[in-house]
């Protein structure tokens, strides 16, 4: 105890922050498949939101998949709260569209039209994505003899937002359809189908001058694996939520809040007798105040009552920030594997601590987090396991070194805890981004260089994408490698255009060139991997056109 205390106060002194978020750890480098990291600590069976649709975590993970309209917005859900709304003075259009192709039949498309009022708000968001995959593994498997290739992932988004006197109503549709191909055999694909419908509806109104907010949300998918690694039969995952906040104004910052969530949640296997469904509740109110947050209430479902907690302060002096959490959260254990004789919640505790300070040419940041977690089931056959608590530590800089010329860099260091970390002990980034302006400023050019390195790697770490949920093992061939790589995205802005050349993985598009300087270029810093049940990465050279409307 004494070990822990020590590095909570070495954080106020020693340690700055940026803000975490979830970051993708690619299995292809088109973005469709992958699983994400928060910190260190491998996120799944984690509930998260994006675009007002709320997703159930018992499969998805990675938001990246469904396109960066989505990704973009993704943030976890422990608790939801309503993106800051702005009306326009007047009607305005905006739309655009983003194509981009590159190697091994990359293909993809995004469009997007938003149509705004003084009192009314409309946006839809249509994407798609082709990718056949170096070893044209993603092709589906009644394709492959033609070599031909239907979109492995469409994207549908709607957006409707509306005022009227002192209501504020959100409805918020998605519809996302996977259909690719899974590395199996030389001989044929395995297959992965899915398809997910979300709704939610908020509303936010005013009774006795108090804020109260209501948010209904369904989400349905219906989700089949084949592969010879591993195998899952068409099975439909259903969960509905409701959430309800009330506040005494509508500041941003309320003095006070309290909220109650209901949550429903049932997984089926048409093709066997399997059949599971739960439900659990949530309380829990918070008091706010300038330098620090109080929040606490209970989770109770299947005869568990378990408190839930947090505390944040929080500090500004100058140029420092500094952030210091406390808190327990409970989640329901994952669907797949649990049994209702089996431990109802995993319950975690995080400490987490953030500090930044910053002047006119220079950012220094660091974060320390620590998870304790009670009650986590291994797999099928073991039950629940012993405690198990990650640490990680992070920190970097952002530095504008000359006019238009910045330099940053990240490392951070977790450790290798089994079924919590993501199996990357160090990670360091450097990126270098340069711009210029040419022809009397009318067009801006600008260059970005990425060196990424995973090393320290835990050889017992991997991820079985089938049931979404990471496991342990003692076999040689699944044990990744530590890699390095490095990417470059060079962006010409012309007026609305935006015209984008892409390079993923330059130690394979230059291994030639490479290999020159250095002679003794590892074979897995050519062709990393990230999951041993996909293929190496090898590389991902596009091009793309984006270009935006406004009436």
């Amino acid at each position: 105890m004494k070990y822990f205390h020590w590095f909570w106060f070495g954080i106020h002194v020693v340690t700055q922050l940026l803000a975490q978020s979830l970051d993708p750890i690619p299995f292809d480098w088109s973005g469709q498949n992958g699983m994400s990291s928060y910190g260190g600590l491998l996120l799944w069976n984690r509930d998260w939101n994006s675009n007002e649709l709320f997703f159930d975590g018992t499969f998805q993970s990675y938001p990246l998949r469904f396109g960066e309209e989505i990704a973009r917005d993704a943030t976890l859900s422990y608790t939801y709260g309503s993106h800051n709304i702005s009306f326009p003075d007047s009607a305005e259009i905006h739309t655009s569209f983003d194509y981009r192709q590159g190697d091994y039949l990359f293909d993809q498309l995004n469009l997007r039209a938003d149509f705004s009022q003084p009192n009314r708000i409309m946006k839809w968001n249509g994407f798609k994505r082709s990718y056949g995959g170096p070893g044209s593994q993603f092709i589906q498997p009644e394709n492959q003899s033609s070599q031909t290739l239907n979109p492995i992932q469409q994207s549908y988004l709607f957006y409707y937002l509306s005022k009227m006197n002192n209501r504020i109503s959100v409805l918020s549709i998605g519809r996302f359809i996977t259909d690719s191909g899974l590395f199996n055999n030389s001989e044929f694909n395995g297959l992965h189908q899915d398809e997910i419908t979300t709704v939610s509806l908020f509303s936010k109104s005013y009774w006795n001058q108090f804020n109260i907010r209501l948010r209904i949300s369904q989400y349905l998918e219906n989700r089949k694996w084949e592969s010879i690694f591993s195998t899952g039969s068409r099975h439909y995952l259903s969960r509905g939520q409701i959430l309800g906040i009330l506040s005494p104004d509508d500041t941003e910052n309320s003095s006070w809040e309290f909220g109650i969530v209901g949550n429903t949640q049932a997984l089926a296997f048409p093709d066997t007798i399997i059949s599971k469904n739960r439900s659990w509740i949530s309380v829990w109110g918070n008091l706010n105040r300038r330098k620090f947050q109080i929040y606490g209430g209970i989770d109770a479902g299947n005869g568990s009552v378990l408190p839930r907690f947090s505390i944040t302060v929080n500090r500004n002096s100058g140029s420092m920030k500094w952030e210091n959490e406390v808190g327990m959260k409970n989640i329901p254990q994952h669907l797949m594997i649990w049994e209702s004789s089996q431990s109802y919640f995993e319950s975690w505790i995080n400490i987490n601590s953030k500090a930044k300070w910053n002047n006119e040419n220079l950012t220094v940041f660091g974060i320390l987090n620590y998870w304790h977690v009670n009650n986590l089931i291994k797999d099928e056959i073991e039950s629940t396991i012993s405690p198990k608590e990650l640490f990680s530590v992070e920190t970097g800089y952002g530095w504008e070194a000359i006019h238009r010329l910045i330099i940053s860099g990240s490392w951070r260091h977790s450790s290798k805890t089994p079924l919590l970390s993501d199996g990357i002990g160090d990670y360091f980034k450097i990126q270098i981004e340069y711009t210029k302006f040419l022809f009397s400023d009318n067009m801006e050019l600008k260059a970005d260089l990425i060196l990424e390195g995973l090393v320290n790697r835990d050889p017992t770490f991997g991820f079985n994408p089938a049931l979404g949920r990471p496991f342990e093992h003692d076999w040689d061939p699944y044990i990744l490698p530590d890699y390095w790589t490095s990417h470059l995205d060079i962006t010409a802005n012309v007026s609305s255009v935006i015209i984008t050349y892409r390079i993923r993985n330059l130690f394979h598009t230059q291994e030639n060139m490479i290999k020159q300087i250095y002679p003794d270029l590892p074979e897995e810093w050519i062709y990393p991997r990230n999951n041993a049940y996909f293929l190496p990465m090898g590389q991902l050279v596009s091009f793309g056109v984006e270009w935006e409307f406004e009436d």
